[in-house]
């Protein structure tokens, strides 16, 4: 009797171990293709971007700063910006206008857009990486610019 109690609490720790372990790796791929949207939305918008300059030898403007106060995926600014650019443009998958957005700003010469991903330093993503938001531990973001707008 005391051979299957035990035998049956190994069992049952196995299968807990088991869940546990398939839900944990569920997160991280469901945390890993959010950042993969994310870094392909980027290059998507920064083509967009690219094409529009090709027909207009300039970039849609967009002078505030890149914060939540600015052009983001969360303001009208945003849409404003697709109409111009004759697109859907995309939104974060997580969503939540506080941390998680895309933002845009432009000069009309240069621009930047940002991303805030997940995990900031993914090998997958370095060159994406924004100088002036640096990856860390508290996070940072993720970027597509022109030459002159990188360090916006």
């Amino acid at each position: 009797m005391k051979k299957k109690a035990i035998t049956l609490a190994l069992i049952s720790a196995l299968i807990v171990i088991g869940i546990v372990g398939y839900t944990m790796e569920h997160i991280r791929t469901t945390r890993v293709n959010r950042d993969l949207t994310r870094a392909f939305d980027l290059m998507a918008l920064q083509s967009d971007l690219e094409r529009y300059f090709i027909g207009h030898q300039k970039f849609p403007l967009a002078d505030k700063p890149l914060n939540a106060q600015g052009a983001t995926s969360c303001s009208q600014e945003w849409a404003t910006l697709a109409e111009t650019l004759n697109t859907t443009l995309p939104k974060d998958p997580q969503q939540n206008c506080s941390t998680q957005w895309y933002a845009y700003r432009s000069d009309g010469k240069n621009y930047k857009i940002i991303a805030f991903p997940e995990q900031c330093d993914r090998n997958i993503a370095q060159q994406l990486n924004d100088p002036t938001r640096p990856c860390s531990t508290d996070g940072g973001a993720w970027m597509r610019s022109s030459t002159g707008a990188t360090l916006w």
